[in-house]
């Protein structure tokens, strides 16, 4: 995230004042939008705002946000009960991680399957392809962050694994029929 980079490079960053601008932000999060939540929503919350407060370093602070961030929008998906549990194994982690896979190799490996077979596999049983599928959970996400945020459109595209913003918003488009700078506009 682009906040994050630019704290990385001011060595002289009062980590106190970031660590409480971070959790005021988790705090304005539950009064707003976790107001109707349940109490248990509430509570993770809270505890994302405890982490924060332990946190000895801005690199750990950008990973308890992130974690924040994906959990706030309840974009996680149940695992389906149909399929194999190498499926639903690779189904959880691209949910779960699909923000630093670079590669689709990145989730057979992590399986310890051959990706030939994962690939066939994952297809047989879902219909879809595990690049899609990959694909779709980082656009799910980037939906998510454009109409619940006002980051960048780059800051998202870093966020939900696009490192370069016109891979991103090519991609967004093929997707969603339209450009994140045209679907964000459509909710505000």
């Amino acid at each position: 995230m682009i906040f994050f980079e630019y704290l990385k490079e001011r060595k002289y960053a009062d980590i106190e004042t970031i660590k409480q601008s971070l959790i005021d932000f988790i705090a304005t999060y539950k009064l707003f939008k976790l107001r109707f939540s349940s109490e248990d929503q509430r509570r993770n919350a809270s505890k994302y705002q405890e982490r924060i407060q332990l946190a000895y370093s801005i690199e750990a602070m950008e990973g308890i946000i992130n974690e924040f961030v994906v959990s706030a929008f309840d974009v996680v998906e149940a695992d389906d009960g149909n399929y194999s549990k190498y499926v639903n194994k690779a189904m959880a982690y691209i949910r779960e991680k699909y923000a630093v896979i670079e590669a689709i190799g990145d989730v057979s490996d992590y399986l310890g399957l051959n990706l030939e077979y994962l690939c066939r596999l994952f297809k047989s049983e879902t219909g879809d392809t595990l690049g899609n599928y990959l694909t779709d959970q980082r656009i799910k996400v980037a939906c998510h962050m454009l109409k619940m945020t006002d980051m960048k459109i780059n800051e998202i595209a870093e966020m939900v694994g696009y490192n370069s913003l016109s891979y991103f918003s090519r991609t967004f488009r093929k997707k969603m029929n339209q450009s994140p700078h045209d679907f964000r506009s459509d909710f505000s």
